[in-house]
């Protein structure tokens, strides 16, 4: 009787834990704001500015302005591509191509959560200093 109960006991304590197991997986198409390992350019952020600057056609900048600042929001998917691509300025000519270099831009690494890839919202502001205007 004690050997069935111990049986008993030891069987529902690895059904528990194969419960919490299954809990503690990742959702595959939630999309984090917080992880372990956040997601960034193969080539490091710098050059990453860098091409992006290159990249930008100046000639959509209409108005005498110096500088450019553009928000922008994007998912960075498993497989490190962006999707959900927004871009936050009053302008809309300034939105449209940070989009559109920002789809030019190779893959980055995915974030990590427990060591597994998953998809990550990734806020990135960016200052372009105007180089048609005359100083």
């Amino acid at each position: 009787m004690k050997n069935i109960i111990l049986i008993i006991f030891y069987l529902l304590i690895g059904f528990q834990s194969i419960a919490q197991e299954k809990s503690v997986s990742l959702e595959s198409d939630k999309i984090y704001s917080a992880v372990q390992e956040k997601a960034s350019p193969f080539e490091g952020i710098a050059s990453f500015f860098k091409r992006f600057i290159k990249e930008f056609n100046y000639d959509v900048i209409t108005a005498n302005e110096s500088e450019i600042k553009v928000r922008m929001i994007f998912v960075i998917e498993k497989d490190g591509s962006f999707s959900n691509i927004t871009a936050e300025n009053s302008n809309e000519n300034y939105r449209e191509e940070a989009i559109r270099v920002l789809k030019t831009m190779p893959n980055w690494k995915p974030a990590k959560e427990n060591n597994e890839a998953v998809r990550s919202r990734f806020v990135l502001p960016i200052t372009l200093k105007n180089k048609n205007v005359k100083k």
